[in-house]
C-alpha cells in the first residue's frame, strides 16, 4: 500500500484545525474510496427503491414487495461470514471491483427484462438474492479498508464521512428515483444504475492494493475462521452489545425505511415524485447527523448519542403511525434520517475502533448479518399493512421495538459505558 506523502497527512495540527470535518479526505487513497462509495451506494439505494416500486406496480401487493426485499436476507446470512473471511484473506480492492462488475450485470439484466416487457416479480426476487450476496461479500472489505487508509484516530471521522457521502447521494437519488421513474420509466432507471456502478469501478481502481493481515491466516478455512470470530464476538461484550442493538434496529426500524414507497402510498396516497421527496428529506437529516458524528470525540456524549439513535428510531416509527399526514411525515422522516445515521455511523465506527485488526473484516462480516434482518422485518410489516393497514402496523412495530430495546439496554452494561 502506498504511503501518503506529508502533504496527505490529515493528522497534522494545521490540517485538523483547518478542516475538522473533512480530515480523512486529505488522504488521496481515502478520497478514491469515498467517491467510489458515493456512486455505488447511490446506485444500491436507487435499485432497492425501484425494485419495490416495480413490484408494487405489477402486483399491487405490499406483501410481495416485502418478499422481493426479503431476497436479501438468505444471501446476507450465508455470504456475510464468507465475505468477512474473504476480506481478511484477499486484496480488498479486488473484491470490491469484482462485486461492482456483478452489480452492473444484474442491474443491466433487469433493465432489459423491463424494456422487453417480460419482467416478473420473480425476476426481481432473484436479483435481490444476487445483490444481497454481492453486498455481503463486498461490504466487509469496504469497511475494513478504512482503517488501512487512515490513522487510527481518524477511523471514526472516516466512517462518518463515508456515511455522510451516502446520505448526501441519497438526497439526489431519492428525488432522482421519483423523477426518473415517473418520467423515463423503470427500464431507464436500471440502465442509469448500471452506469453508476461502472463509474464506481473506475474510481475504485485508483485505491492502492492491500496486503493480507497475517500469514498465519492464509491456510485457515472458513469454518475455523468463523468459529474463532464468533468466539471473539461473544468475548468482546462491547461489540456484542452493539451487534444485538443493531439487530433490533434492522428488524423493527429499517424495514420501515425499506418499505417507505409502500407506506407513503398507503398513508398519504403519494405519487412517485412525493415518494422521492420523502426519501430526499430523510437523507438531509442523515447528512446533518453524519457531520455531527464526524467531529464527535470519545466521551460520554458519544455513548448517549448512540443510544439516542436507537430510541429515536422507535419514536419515529410510532409517530408515523400516530400522525398519518404528509406534512407531519416530512418532519418525521427528517428525524428518522438523523437517528438512523447516528445509529449506523456510530455502530460501525465503534466496531472498527474496538475490534482487534486481525478480526476486522470477519467481525464486519458478522456485522453485515444485521442487514439480513431488514428484509426479514419487511415481510411481516408488508403483510401487516395488507391485513391491518399502515397506521396500525407502524404503531405495533414501534411498541415491540421499544420494549426489546429497553431489555437489551438493561441487560448490557457495556452499552451504557460507551465512550
Amino acid at each position: 500500500m502506498k504511503n501518503s506523502s506529508s502533504n496527505d497527512n490529515p493528522t497534522s495540527e494545521s490540517n485538523i484545525k483547518k478542516v475538522p470535518y473533512l480530515a480523512s479526505l486529505s488522504i488521496s487513497s481515502f478520497r478514491w474510496l469515498w467517491f467510489g462509495t458515493i456512486l455505488q451506494m447511490g446506485a444500491v439505494q436507487m435499485g432497492m427503491t425501484a425494485r419495490t416500486m416495480v413490484v408494487d406496480d405489477i402486483t399491487n401487493s405490499a406483501f410481495l414487495s416485502g418478499v422481493v426485499a426479503m431476497g436479501f436476507a438468505p444471501s446476507l446470512l450465508v455470504f456475510a461470514i464468507i465475505g468477512g473471511w474473504v476480506g481478511d484473506k484477499f486484496d480488498n480492492r479486488s473484491i470490491i471491483q469484482f462485486c461492482l462488475i456483478c452489480f452492473t450485470l444484474v442491474s443491466a439484466s433487469i433493465s432489459l427484462l423491463i424494456a422487453f416487457e417480460v419482467i416478473h416479480w420473480i425476476h426481481l426476487f432473484i436479483a435481490s438474492l444476487f445483490q444481497g450476496a454481492l453486498f455481503s461479500l463486498q461490504m466487509p472489505s469496504r469497511q475494513s479498508l478504512i482503517p488501512k487508509l487512515v490513522p487510527k484516530n481518524l477511523i471514526g471521522n472516516g466512517v462518518a464521512l463515508i456515511a455522510a457521502s451516502m446520505a448526501t447521494i441519497s438526497i439526489f437519488s431519492g428525488a432522482g428515483i421519483g423523477l426518473l421513474y415517473g418520467s423515463l420509466g423503470p427500464s431507464y432507471v436500471f440502465l442509469i444504475i448500471s452506469i453508476l456502478y461502472v463509474i464506481s469501478f473506475i474510481l475504485t481502481s485508483q485505491i492502492p492494493s492491500t496486503k493480507k493481515i497475517k500469514e498465519n491466516q492464509n491456510n485457515q478455512g472458513i469454518l475455523g475462521s468463523t468459529k474463532e470470530s464468533i468466539a471473539y464476538l461473544f468475548h468482546n461484550k462491547m461489540i456484542l452489545g452493539i451487534f444485538l442493538s443493531s439487530i433490533l434496529v434492522s428488524l423493527f426500524a429499517l424495514p420501515v425505511r425499506l418499505q417507505l414507497p409502500i407506506i407513503a402510498r398507503r398513508l398519504y396516497e403519494s405519487s412517485s415524485n412525493e415518494i422521492g421527496l420523502l426519501l430526499s428529506i430523510s437523507s438531509i437529516g442523515a447528512v446533518l447527523a453524519s457531520l455531527f458524528i464526524a467531529s464527535l470525540s470519545k466521551s460520554k456524549l458519544r455513548g448517549f448519542t448512540f443510544l439516542s439513535g436507537i430510541f429515536g428510531l422507535s419514536a419515529c416509527v410510532f409517530l408515523l403511525g400516530f400522525f398519518p399526514y404528509f406534512i407531519a411525515g416530512i418532519i418525521i422522516w427528517i428525524l428518522f434520517g438523523i437517528f438512523e445515521n447516528i445509529r449506523m455511523t456510530l455502530s460501525q465506527s465503534l466496531t472498527l475502533e474496538y475490534v482487534d485488526e486481525n478480526f476486522r473484516s470477519r467481525i464486519m462480516g458478522l456485522y453485515m448479518m444485521n442487514y439480513a434482518f431488514i428484509p426479514l422485518g419487511a415481510l411481516p410489516i408488508g403483510k401487516s399493512i395488507d391485513v391491518f393497514g399502515a397506521e396500525e402496523s407502524l404503531l405495533i412495530f414501534s411498541l415491540i421495538f421499544f420494549i426489546f430495546s429497553v431489555l437489551v439496554l438493561i441487560s448490557s452494561k457495556e452499552l451504557r459505558k460507551i465512550r
